[in-house]
């Protein structure tokens, strides 16, 4: 299974790596999940997005530590306001609330994978 976020996430990155991922669905086919970060953390309504995954402390706690090597997204690097942080500390809560969503993508009108 490859898990990535969808391609309308809203962030370029994230947005390209969800598009990378429903080109290569074919070759050879991949069981791709998309798992929504920013749609998430802004507070989008993903209960319609298919599948909820409760992770355990442990990895919720993984998620957490590695959330922490991004200090320039999570902490401001300097004292003015476009200094960041990028995500704030209640788009981190949402991001760290112990559950994950999953669903799968639709390819030609079928679900891929």
């Amino acid at each position: 299974m490859v898990l990535v976020p969808p391609p309308d996430d809203g962030h370029p990155d994230r947005d390209a790596r969800g598009t990378a991922a429903l080109a290569a669905v074919h070759v050879p086919p991949l069981d791709i999940r998309f798992t929504p970060i920013w749609q998430k953390a802004r507070g989008g309504d993903l209960r319609s997005h298919g599948t909820v995954v409760k992770p355990d402390s442990a990895e919720t706690e993984l998620k957490r530590l590695a959330m922490e090597c991004y200090k320039s997204q999570i902490y401001p690097l300097g004292p003015d306001i476009v200094d960041g942080p990028v995500i704030t500390r209640r788009e981190s809560s949402k991001l760290l609330d112990g559950t994950e969503w999953m669903y799968r993508p639709r390819v030609e009108g079928r679900l891929a994978g």
